[in-house]
């Protein structure tokens, strides 16, 4: 899609989660999966839900994917259910 413009620069290294999602230079969204870094300075848009990292991993480099917003109370709902199913 078109690239995203960051607000801000982000001038100093901070944590990054896995399934951070970041803005690289060029605008376009990077994903941190297990091999990323434990450090980035780029600006940090959100996170992919948990369960969903395992059907990202297996799409293809530069394949179209969409983000939905999904609330802190509905992601921590899923998450409960889920881990109660595996228990």
């Amino acid at each position: 899609g078109s690239s995203i413009k960051p607000q801000q620069p982000q001038s100093t290294e901070q944590g990054l989660a896995l399934g951070a999602v970041q803005i690289s230079d060029q605008g376009q969204p990077v994903i941190a999966m297990p091999d990323r870094p434990l450090l980035s300075a780029h600006s940090i848009l959100g996170c992919i839900y948990p369960p969903d990292l395992g059907q990202l991993a297996q799409r293809h480099p530069k394949t179209e994917v969409r983000f939905e917003p999904i609330s802190l109370y509905e992601a921590q709902l899923q998450l409960t259910r889920l881990y109660r199913y595996f228990r």
